[in-house]
């Protein structure tokens, strides 16, 4: 946990509204009200959050705000439209890609740190998604996706991925050469 404090002042409407849904959705055997102990007190795991948020395109960095990131607009519009979002526990199967798409996302946010971390990392971001509609909870009680948070991940995977063209680590698999032996693209840039 960081040592900085946060100031009230610095709690514009949005952070004001995400928080109160942090307090609502998770805390860890002490419920705190005050929002301002509460950012303080669980800074990880909404740093954590964050980066969950950022691969989702619903936040992106600021070190200017009392999280560490800001909500983008689409997240703006899907807090605005929760309550008609809402979603309950399906009692009726699910595609197993339901579940894939969470498995995954876990593993794109948390990457290589993943020997540093559980993946119990994310269970704010987790719950938060929850709060808003974009999981829900299957009979087994597995945590599933949503249609739309699937598509948020495609987003998240093939900005990602776009990145790492430019960046010239995009794979790429020469014909003449076996699949098990990677070649990263050189970056050509235009004169």
């Amino acid at each position: 946990m960081s040592t900085e404090k946060v100031s009230h002042t610095v709690f514009d409407q949005d952070t004001q509204q995400i928080v109160r849904i942090f307090q609502k959705v998770y805390h860890v055997g002490h419920v705190e009200r005050d929002q301002v102990k509460y950012v303080e007190r669980y800074r990880s795991d909404i740093k954590w959050a964050g980066r969950l948020f950022k691969f989702l395109t619903l936040a992106k960095r600021d070190k200017q705000s009392p999280l560490g990131w800001r909500p983008t607009p689409l997240m703006l519009n899907i807090l605005n439209e929760q309550s008609a979002r809402k979603s309950k526990p399906s009692r009726k199967p699910l595609p197993v890609v339901d579940r894939l798409i969470v498995e995954l996302l876990i593993d794109a946010v948390i990457g290589n740190e993943s020997y540093k971390v559980h993946g119990s990392v994310l269970g704010l971001g987790f719950d938060f998604l929850q709060e808003l509609g974009l999981m829900h909870e299957n009979r087994q009680g597995e945590t599933v996706a949503t249609p739309l948070l699937i598509r948020l991940f495609a987003l998240g995977y093939y900005n990602r991925q776009c990145d790492e063209i430019v960046k010239g680590k995009y794979p790429v698999f020469p014909p003449d050469q076996p699949r098990d032996e990677l070649v990263f693209a050189p970056v050509v840039r235009p004169k």
